[in-house]
This record gives structure tokens, sequence and C-alpha cells, in this order.
């Protein structure tokens, strides 16, 4: 019969307990911080963008994921207040020039590389109570049977 110890080398390190190794008590384990949810990144992402273009941010913008869509809402006000950024920083000639198709260009590149799918469709909804709401249509990821 052979040694227990023997085939110790088989096992990574990390298999036994340190308390075994070093004849130590374990410590506390310490807090590993929480990854950003989904939400939060792209809503993160989507600002990013938002300050190319404009001055700040909307704060009250929020981010919505559902089944194959991404809503994207932000009160009338802060929309209006884009589109008049990128109609003034139009006119000067420091940098690129940004306008509303690529402003709408960069925001599907940020959502198709955040979800890992293409962006099918773009639009707008009416906007009911003040909040403009921007819709992003993901591909449709095929079933395998």
């Amino acid at each position: 019969m052979l040694p227990a110890g023997i085939f110790c080398f088989l096992c990574p390190p990390s298999a036994h307990p340190e308390e075994a190794r070093s004849g130590e008590p374990l410590s506390e384990p310490q807090q590993v911080p929480a990854n950003p949810s989904a939400t939060e990144a792209l809503g993160a992402s989507l600002n990013s963008v938002w300050n190319r273009y404009a001055d700040s941010a909307p704060a009250d913008a929020s981010v919505e994921l559902d089944n194959g869509v991404v809503r994207w809402s932000m009160p009338k006000e802060s929309a209006d207040e884009l589109r008049d950024c990128i109609a003034s920083r139009s006119a000067e000639a420091d940098g690129p020039v940004r306008t509303m198709a690529s402003f709408e260009r960069e925001t599907a590149a940020v959502v198709a590389k955040a979800m890992h799918r293409k962006i099918m469709a773009r639009f707008s909804k009416k906007v009911k109570d003040g909040i403009e709401t921007q819709v992003f249509v993901l591909e449709t990821i095929p079933r395998k049977n």
C-alpha cells in the first residue's frame, strides 16, 4: 500500500486547505466587489457616447433589458439638449464632425457590443409623459433542435 502523501503532487495547492498547509487558521474571507449589472454597464457605455456629443449625460436616464429588446429612456428635455449641442458643435471645426446620425450609429454599436448580438432595428418611441425612449431590437438567436 502506498502512503497517502505520495499522490499529493496530483492535486493543485489550492485543493488543500490553508490550515493543513501552514497550520494557521484561515482569516476572514475578503469581500470581492460585485460586478455591475448588465443594465448599469450598458447605461455607463451609452452615457459615455452621450458625453462625446453633449456636455453631460442625463442623470435620470434608464436602460431596460427585455427579451430581444433594449430600451433607453431619458427626459425629453435632455434629448432636445443633445440635439441642440450636436447642431451647435457641427458649426465648430475642432475635431470630428458630430451628427445625430453618427450618434445613433455609435449608440447602436455600444448596445451590440455589450449584448454580443447584432442590432436589427433602432427606433424612437412616441414621447409619452415627457419621456423619450430609444428602442434597439436585437437579432434572434436560432435554437438548436
